[in-house]
C-alpha cells in the first residue's frame, strides 16, 4: 500500500465511522477510533510533508539554518538568509548561492550516556 493509498483508506474510515447514526454504534469506540485515526492521520501527514522538498519562496529568511539544494552547483548546502539579504554558509564568504528548494534540518540524535564513553 503506498502512501495516497493509506491517507484515503484512513479518510474513508473516518467518514464511515463519523456518518453511523448512534443506534448503529457504539459510540465510545467509534468516538476513540476515529479521534485515533484522525490523530495517527495528522503525524502521518506532518512526517510525510518534513521531509519533501520545497520551492525556495517559502523558506524562512530568519537566519535559521536550513538544506539547500543549490542547482548551480548540484549538491546540498547548509545555508542561512543573512540580514544583507543573500543566502550564506557559516565560515564562507561567497555570497552568491542560489538555492532552488529546501527542507528544514533533521533533529539531533539522542545520544546514550554510554556511546560518549568509548567516544574520546
Amino acid at each position: 500500500m503506498n502512501d495516497k493509498e493509506l491517507i484515503e483508506r484512513a479518510e474513508k474510515y473516518i467518514d464511515m465511522i463519523t456518518n453511523i447514526s448512534d443506534a448503529e454504534k457504539p459510540v465510545q469506540t467509534y468516538t476513540q477510533d476515529r479521534e485515533l485515526i484522525q490523530d495517527l492521520l495528522t503525524a502521518y501527514k506532518a512526517l510525510r510533508g518534513a521531509n519533501q522538498w520545497r520551492d525556495i519562496e517559502t523558506a524562512p529568511r530568519d537566519g535559521s539554518e536550513i538544506l539547500c539544494w543549490v542547482r548551480d552547483c548540484e549538491e546540498h548546502q547548509v545555508l542561512w538568509w543573512c540580514d544583507a539579504g543573500h543566502w550564506r554558509r557559516w565560515g564562507d564568504t561567497y555570497e552568491n548561492y542560489a538555492p532552488t528548494h529546501w527542507m528544514p534540518l533533521p533533529t539531533a540524535p539522542v545520544i546514550k550516556e554510554s556511546t560518549l564513553k568509548g567516544a574520546i
